[in-house]
């Protein structure tokens, strides 16, 4: 036997180390993490754009 196929068979034999429910709360706070970031990118792009925008106007004499 070689030392490929005992290990193969050692990890297949040992028993998980999360129940579902602890996979599938990581995976909801995950989801909501990224909905949180992407809301949050959201809202930075916004800003960068009034800005760009305020910029715009004052480089080209249109704040005054």
């Amino acid at each position: 036997m070689s030392v490929r196929s005992t290990a193969r068979g050692r990890r297949g034999a040992r028993p998980t180390s999360q129940t579902t429910s602890d996979v599938d709360r990581a995976i909801e706070n995950l989801r909501q993490l990224s909905q949180k970031i992407a809301k949050d990118m959201d809202e930075a792009i916004k800003a960068l754009q009034e800005s760009m925008k305020k910029l715009e106007e004052s480089l080209s004499g249109g704040g005054r």
